[in-house]
C-alpha cells in the first residue's frame, strides 16, 4: 500500500506531520513516494523495510515513547535512501562527516577531563541513555562497533556483516527527526553530528 492507500487515521497523521516538516524532507519523499510502501501495518516486533516494503504496527508506534511514528519514518527513510539508489553511501562523504565529527567529540572529552578513549566512550555512552537520544546512541555505536553505545542499537554483528548500515541508519534517523520536526532531536543531532547533518541536507538536495 501506498500512504494514500493507508488508513485515513494514519494517512491523515503521516501527511499533516510530513507538512509541518523542511520543504526538502518533503521534496524528497514527494519524489519517491511511490516506492514508499506498506506491507503490514499490525506487525509484531520491530519495524524494518525491505525491498518489498514497510512493515510496522501504527497502533503502537503513534504512542512511540522515542516520539510519534518514529518507526514510521525512520523506515521511510530507509525505503528513500534505496530508491534514490543508496544516496547515503553512493558517496563517501557521509560516513567521513559522521566519523570526524564523533572523532572530535571523543577528542574534546579526551582533552577536557583527560580520560582515554575507552573512558571517553563509557562517559559519551553514559550520556546517550535516555529515549529522546536514541539516534545519537545507534548511529555511535555503528561507528564504533558499539565500544561506545547508550541505550539504543544494532547488534555488532549487523554493523560487521550489512553493507552501508552505517550511512543508511544515519539517513533513516536524520530523515525521522527533521520529517516529524523534532526540534530536540534535531538540536542534540546538529550538536553531535554538524558536518554531517549539512551533508544529510546536501543528499537531499542531489537526490
Amino acid at each position: 500500500m501506498r500512504i494514500t492507500e493507508l488508513e485515513k487515521e494514519y494517512r491523515d497523521d503521516i501527511l499533516d506531520i510530513l507538512s509541518n516538516s523542511d520543504e526538502r524532507v518533503q521534496g524528497i519523499f514527494l519524489k519517491y513516494s511511490d516506492e514508499v510502501r506498506f506491507i503490514n501495518e499490525n506487525a509484531v516486533g520491530r519495524g524494518v523495510s525491505t525491498g518489498r516494503g514497510i512493515r510496522l504496527n501504527w497502533k503502537k508506534d503513534k504512542t512511540n515513547i522515542r516520539g510519534k511514528y518514529t518507526t514510521t519514518f525512520h523506515e521511510m527513510g530507509h525505503c528513500i535512501d534505496r530508491a534514490a539508489g543508496g544516496l547515503s553511501y553512493r558517496t563517501p562523504y557521509l560516513k567521513e562527516a559522521l566519523e570526524n565529527d564523533f572523532q572530535s567529540l571523543v577528542n574534546e572529552f579526551m582533552k577536557e577531563y583527560n580520560v582515554s578513549q575507552k573512558e571517553a566512550y563509557n562517559m559519551i555512552g553514559d550520556a546517550l541513555q535516555e529515549d529522546k537520544y536514541h539516534s545519537i546512541s545507534d548511529i555511535v555505536g555503528g561507528l564504533t562497533e558499539n565500544a561506545c553505545i547508550g541505550k539504543y542499537g544494532h547488534s555488532v554483528s549487523y554493523w560487521k556483516e550489512v553493507d552501508n548500515a552505517i550511512e543508511a541508519e544515519a539517513f533513516a534517523h536524520f530523515y525521522e527527526a527533521f520529517a516529524r520536526n523534532d526540534v530536540e532531536k534535531i538540536e542534540a543531532l546538529s550538536q553531535m553530528f554538524p558536518t554531517a547533518e549539512k551533508e544529510f541536507m546536501n543528499l537531499l538536495e542531489r537526490g
